[in-house]
């Protein structure tokens, strides 16, 4: 009996394995006939970096997990390996799952930056799951991208016919680029005249909307947007005006703009100021200057928020550090600019607003290039401390109050630059300051700068400034940027008591307050943004 038993136990067993083996064979078998699971219909251009995938499942959402989608910029309209790959979108919702259309959106930022090397956009789809898909010849879709270079010089310039050499020298770069269209635009004539420059705002505009209809009817165009000076003015004029009379081939693509200096002739603008020399010659020269900008009265330079990013270059060198224009004057840019941006500080001894050492010149040597891939500039500018390390100390908003004679302040700059630690007496100026250390940031920017020998009782500026190679050709000037660190107390031995911390030194992290340049912008890669009615600046995180 005990044997019957034990083989019928046996027998349901075995039916039970070749039960499960069954079902086992059934989904092979289904995985097999599988061939269809994701079609991607359409890849649709929304406006800056939104994109809109159409897609449909053809079989039971049940046995699909999740999609995901890959984006690459080509050069061509067929997906390769030698595509860049620029971000993905993923999804395991049940409601993007289910059999039939869907639509799903992504906004890929600053990747769909104009980049004329790789004027296609492509999606590849992926669904995974129980089923495995064998036919994907349907899983891709992309559009191309049409991109059109602006280009605007300042006011005043040589020839009353002609656009600056510079512009065209940008020009025909950008067409060897393979930008699509190129306006160099030509107001020379009218730069004469007070208050001319905003009124060129519309002009340009339409002008854009002109070489726009040229492209096909259905094309998604990125605008770039270079101006110098004054033609900052009429840039940004003609951004607002196309925000204010939208079309679609324009709204769908990507919209940048570089700043290069930016100066309106108006009285009002933020930092409006300019180096000029002393004597009778001086004296002329800033009456003629302040005439020019009391009678022009020109729009404020602005980023509209229909701009999807922007770079500001600038210079504030003293005309006693660069005497250009013959010694008599040096414009310097108008920072910051009413909305928001990235900020490129280019002081330096053989830069100034214009000319051979102009901030257009160094643009055209070090910026421009990476244009022609779509990718970020590098900003040889950057300065931050992040942290100061002490044996005994505190801040107290913007004073570091510490026994340490000898603290340690550690940050980032651009790799390779030397960057040395300034300290001057509270008292006096800041070209007073004496540097107490030094040392050259590694390939990944980091240093480390602490004083030699202790530093004596008192209280102190400090300020870091970094040595960098100017970037213009036969030029061996360096940039200078340089950062405001506050003040540090260092107290006499017997002073009050200050709030301990280890006796071995441990970093303090740096107030936001800190950190700044002598006109109250961070010398970094983040964004900052002006409010002109509460007249503040705010840096992102």
């Amino acid at each position: 009996m005990g044997q019957f038993f034990n083989a019928r136990k046996r027998n349901r067993n075995n039916r039970s394995v070749r039960l499960n083996t069954h079902h086992m064979e059934s989904l092979e078998v289904r995985q097999l006939m599988a061939t269809n699971i994701l079609s991607v219909q359409k890849l649709t251009p929304i406006t800056g970096g939104q994109l809109q995938v159409s897609y449909s499942l053809l079989e039971d959402s049940s046995l699909t997990s999740s999609l995901n989608f890959d984006f690459y910029r080509s050069t061509d309209a067929n997906f390769d390996s030698s595509d860049k790959w620029i971000g993905s979108k993923s999804t395991i919702a049940s409601s993007d799952l289910s059999a039939g259309s869907h639509l799903v959106s992504t906004d890929l930022g600053v990747t769909m930056r104009p980049d004329p090397s790789r004027p296609y956009v492509i999606v590849v789809g992926r669904a995974s799951g129980l089923l495995q898909e064998t036919l994907v010849s349907d899983n891709s879709a992309m559009f191309r991208k049409y991109t059109i270079g602006v280009i605007s010089h300042g006011g005043i310039q040589g020839s009353q016919n002609n656009i600056p050499q510079w512009e065209a020298k940008i020009g025909w770069k950008m067409q060897d680029y393979g930008y699509d269209a190129v306006i160099p635009f030509n107001w020379a004539g009218d730069s004469y005249t007070p208050g001319a420059a905003g009124k060129q705002g519309p002009r340009l505009a339409r002008k854009i909307q002109l070489t726009a209809d040229t492209l096909p009817a259905d094309a998604s165009i990125d605008l770039d947007y270079i101006a110098h000076s004054e033609g900052t003015v009429v840039v940004s004029q003609a951004a607002l005006w196309l925000q204010k009379h939208p079309t679609d081939n324009l709204n769908t693509g990507y919209q940048r703009m570089t700043l290069l200096d930016p100066h309106a002739a108006n009285p009002d603008a933020p930092n409006n100021a300019e180096s000029v020399s002393g004597g009778l010659a001086g004296w002329f020269t800033r009456r003629i200057i302040s005439w020019y900008k009391g009678n022009a009265r020109d729009p404020l330079v602005r980023v509209p928020t229909n701009i999807n990013e922007a770079d500001v270059y600038y210079q504030r060198t003293p005309l006693s550090v660069n005497p250009v224009n013959g010694g008599l004057y040096n414009l310097l840019g108008q920072v910051p600019v009413i909305g928001t941006a990235r900020y490129i500080q280019l002081n330096s001894a053989g830069i100034s607003h214009s000319g051979g050492g102009g901030v257009n010149t160094w643009f055209y040597f070090n910026a421009l290039p990476a244009f022609q891939t779509g990718d970020q500039p590098v900003n040889p500018s950057i300065l931050e401390a992040q942290s100061v390390s002490v044996k005994n100390g505190s801040w107290n908003r913007k004073n570091l109050i510490t026994t340490d004679t000898q603290a340690t302040w550690s940050g980032i700059s651009a790799p390779g630059a030397e960057v040395r630690l300034y300290l001057a007496s509270a008292s006096s100026k800041p070209e007073n300051s004496r540097p107490v250390a030094s040392s050259v940031a590694d390939s990944t920017g980091q240093w480390q700068l602490q004083p030699s020998s202790a530093v004596k009782p008192g209280v102190y500026q400090v300020n870091i400034r970094a040595l960098v190679a100017s970037g213009l050709p036969r030029e061996n000037f360096k940039l200078l940027p340089t950062i405001r660190m506050g003040k540090m107390t260092i107290p006499s031995p017997r002073s009050v008591q200050i709030k301990s911390t280890p006796l071995q030194s441990a970093p303090i992290a740096i107030p936001n307050s800190l950190n700044k340049n002598g006109i109250g912008l961070k010398l970094n890669d983040r964004l900052q943004t002006f409010d002109p009615k509460n007249r503040k600046l705010y840096s992102s995180s």
